[in-house]
Order: C-alpha cells, then structure tokens, then sequence
C-alpha cells in the first residue's frame, strides 16, 4: 500500500547544494530561499558545521503562510585549495507554529519544541572557481592597466622627441662652421633624425 502524499510545508531553494563562487580571497555570498507552503506560520533556524567560517543572515525567523524569505549566506576569505575535500554543511530546521505558540520569541520557542516536531532538511557548501571566460575577461582587464601604462611611455616618448627636435631647429639655425661643432660625426646626425621620426611615430599611434 502506498503511503499517502502530502505537500512539505518547507521548500528551500537550492535543494541540495550551496554554491559559492570564487576567488575567495574576498567574501563570498549566496542566497538560499525559504518557501512556507502551509496555511500556517513556519519558524525555521539554520545551523552549519562550520560556523565559523560563515555569516548567516538571519539564521533564525519566521515565514508567514504562504509567503518566502531569503537567507543571506556569506563565506568568509580564505585560503582556496582545489585539493582539499570541502565538508561544510547546512542544516534547515523548521517547524509549523503550534496555534499557541510566541513568535516574538523564537529562541524561546526553539527550546520548548519536542524534537519529533522539527523538519531537517541538510545541504552540502560547493566550491568553484571563476570559469574560463571570467578569467579571460580578468586577463583582458589587466591588458588595459598595462595599456595606461604604454599611454604614459609614449608621452615620455614624444618628450624626448620634442627634445631631438629643438635640437634639430638649433641646428638649422648654425653656420656651416658651427654644424660641424653641433654634429663632428655625420652618422651621428643621422641617427638622431632617425630617432626624432621614430619617437613622433610612436606617439602619433598613441
């Protein structure tokens, strides 16, 4: 004989798994929602295996019927390790209210409740890393830091050009006597004008 069916009055979602995504050199949030699918106010309280790890907001409450709420959980920064096997876990307990119950007190409450009355419902933590793409775009991002950087190179660049080029007006404004002074060393020249015009290059492509 089949057992009969019955709705559960708790829905969480997600159902079985709390996903937290990295890096996690920073603190990392997920949400979990409570659904109270009973015509009668649910309490529920939160409990984890590593509580000193996470921040739960709130950990304790109350849902009217019919109605959700969400839960806050935030993973603090830590030390990632792809090798080590991750065993945080979660615990929902609820319960209906009974008819004469104090929900201004939920602690209160918790304690005067019978343990066959709580509903668990347990949840494994799940850690991942950023995807490829996510990294990608981090790459990327960096490239542009690194653009900024070349954007101030080639100002340096269009300083010496400009530099070069004033010695290079001097110059046309010397004797023939006095350009033998300014240059001894007719190559010498031509590397300094060939310098000036690959600076000016330079900038102009920046």
């Amino acid at each position: 004989m089949s057992k009969p069916k019955f709705e559960i009055p708790l829905t969480i979602d997600p159902e079985h798994e709390l996903r937290f995504v990295g890096p996690f050199n920073r603190s990392v949030v997920t949400i979990m929602t409570l659904s109270n699918n009973a015509a009668v106010p649910l309490v529920f309280k939160i409990k984890t295996t590593a509580p000193k790890r996470y921040c739960v907001r709130p950990n304790i409450g109350k849902i009217l019927p019919l109605r959700s709420t969400q839960v806050e959980i935030c993973l603090q920064p830590f030390m990632y390790d792809q090798q080590e096997k991750n065993k945080h876990k979660f615990m929902v307990q609820s319960v209906l209210a009974p008819m004469d119950a104090d929900l201004t007190d939920l602690n209160k409450l918790w304690k005067e409740l019978e343990p066959q009355q709580q509903m668990d419902a347990k949840l494994k933590c799940v850690f991942e890393m950023p995807s490829t793409e996510a990294n990608a775009e981090n790459t990327s991002g960096g490239a542009v830091g690194c653009g900024a950087s070349s954007a101030g190179g080639g100002n340096a660049v269009t300083n010496v050009s400009s530099v070069i080029a004033e010695g290079i007006k001097s110059e046309t404004k010397l004797s023939s006597n006095e350009k033998v002074s300014f240059v001894a060393n007719p190559k010498e020249y031509s590397t300094i004008k060939k310098t000036y015009f690959i600076g000016l290059k330079f900038a102009r492509c920046h």
